[in-house]
């Protein structure tokens, strides 16, 4: 059975729908079988990264009201056959339920190696995946007191044996202007283990293109990440703030 991923964040602008992205490439460039299941519904992205917004017939919805099979809603990726993308609702969501969903995730969870959640900010979506569908949860946040508060009182509906905390968007600037005294300080508001610290890194979209515009520190920062979600001990790479 596939591991399931929420990728959740108290506030938005965290960069979390990026995250999750970034992590599901990572994953089938290491040819795992990846599935990205963006429920944001009403705002849904992911489709837009991988510029498949033209391709997605069936959605999350029509699967759960029972219009097409679980199968039917999922789409593989252009150029990577490891990656396939399957979407929320972008219209007419008010009736769709993250509860809805369970029963065709265990279905994608027979065929896929990672599945990750990219769920919508905030506190109830984000703890009703994280207790009815994840095995492992991702906080996300950045290194400003309102991000970190947020996630505090996020974390606080989260099972916390199975929830880690991912720092993005860490540079001398954003942790001034944020108010932190240090990256350490996030991490004890928080309250959950550190999974790992992102850069702040304008070109990190050309990671999931395979371009030449994000850092190289970046993509090794991604490779780590998921050798610690499949439970491996990988040294912190990004340990003092650029």
């Amino acid at each position: 059975m596939g591991t399931i991923v929420s990728v959740v964040s108290g506030k938005g602008g965290t960069g979390k729908s990026t995250i999750a992205a970034s992590l599901g490439i990572t994953a089938a460039r290491q040819k795992k079988r990846v599935l990205l299941a963006d429920l944001d519904a009403g705002l849904c992205s992911l489709d837009l990264f991988f510029h498949m917004q033209d391709r997605i017939v069936y959605n999350l919805g029509d699967v759960c009201s029972g219009r097409c099979t679980p199968a039917d809603a999922v789409f593989a990726h252009m150029d990577n056959p490891y990656v396939s993308l399957v979407c929320a609702p972008a219209v007419n969501f008010s009736d769709f339920h993250i509860a809805d969903v369970l029963p065709a995730l265990r279905e994608y969870q027979k065929q896929f190696d990672l599945i990750f959640l990219d769920m919508p900010a905030g506190i109830s979506a984000a703890a009703e995946a994280s207790n009815l569908l994840s095995d492992e949860t991702l906080v996300v946040v950045t290194p400003d007191l309102i991000s970190v508060r947020d996630a505090q009182r996020l974390a606080a509906f989260l099972p916390l044996e199975h929830v880690h905390l991912l720092i993005n968007k860490v540079s001398r600037s954003t942790v001034q202007l944020g108010g932190l005294s240090d990256l350490d300080e996030a991490v004890d508001m928080v309250g959950v283990p550190l999974l790992g610290v992102l850069p702040l890194d304008i070109g990190i979209s050309g990671y999931i293109a395979e371009d030449k515009r994000c850092s190289p520190l970046t993509r090794k920062i991604f490779s780590a990440l998921i050798e610690r979600l499949n439970g491996r001990y990988v040294p912190l790479i990004l340990k003092t703030v650029p």
